[in-house]
């Protein structure tokens, strides 16, 4: 299976989840299959997410020895996610963690993957796999990441549809950053910024991508 394809299905699943909606407005879903634990983290679904993720002043947010700073709302959604959702995460018996959002939901699985990588060092090396899909930047580093972060985030795919405005967001001058450089799909100029954002978009887009990637492996 290429990457598109675990993308694409992936992003099909995400859509059709069963959430539940807690604190602070986050929606969440946990699917088992055997060993293997996949989290799901909805977009914004409600006048809670909206002012979640307007409240962009950072925050401290650490995991020792590594101090770093985020998105204040997004740290706050999170925060009352992970209380529900650690024990599954923390469960030895698993062998294998996926996680994926999108837009808002892409800043939670940004943050869950940081969280799993932390807390669970024996996932890390190629049994954590995080995909965030049209995900807003999270942190807030001015002055770039550590090696010690940016390392956290290497098995994190971010995905944007080429002019996905929200992906931008917050702006860059304001000092947050993408851990690392979007994979893009999609076409300049085939969406407006608004429209790139789309669930539909996303997923026609990652379709395409799929199908280029099996004409190239012929």
């Amino acid at each position: 299976m290429n990457l598109y394809t675990e993308m694409r299905i992936c992003f099909a699943r995400l859509l059709e989840a069963s959430y539940i909606t807690a604190g602070n407005g986050g929606s969440y879903c946990l699917e088992r299959d055997g060993n293997t634990l996949t989290v799901f983290f909805e977009q914004s679904n409600g006048e809670v997410d909206w002012l979640n993720n307007l409240d962009f002043p950072s925050v401290l947010y650490a995991h020792m020895p590594c101090v770093w700073y985020c998105h204040r709302g997004f740290a706050r959604v999170f925060g009352s996610l992970l209380p529900l959702i650690q024990n599954a995460l923390l469960d030895p018996t698993l062998s294998q963690i996926t996680v994926c959002g999108y837009s808002h939901g892409g800043a939670l699985a940004l943050l869950c993957h940081e969280f799993v990588w932390y807390a669970r060092p024996d996932l890390r090396g190629g049994k954590l796999h995080s995909f965030a899909f049209g995900a807003p930047r999270v942190i807030f580093a001015p002055r770039g990441l550590c090696p010690g972060l940016k390392a956290r985030f290497a098995d994190l795919v971010l995905v944007r549809n080429l002019d996905d405005a929200v992906t931008h967001l917050p702006p860059r001058f304001l000092g947050y950053t993408h851990p690392h450089p979007p994979l893009i799909i999609g076409e300049r100029g085939k969406y407006s910024p608004v429209d790139a954002h789309r669930a539909d978009a996303y997923l026609a887009e990652l379709s395409a991508a799929e199908q280029k990637a099996e004409r190239r492996a012929k």
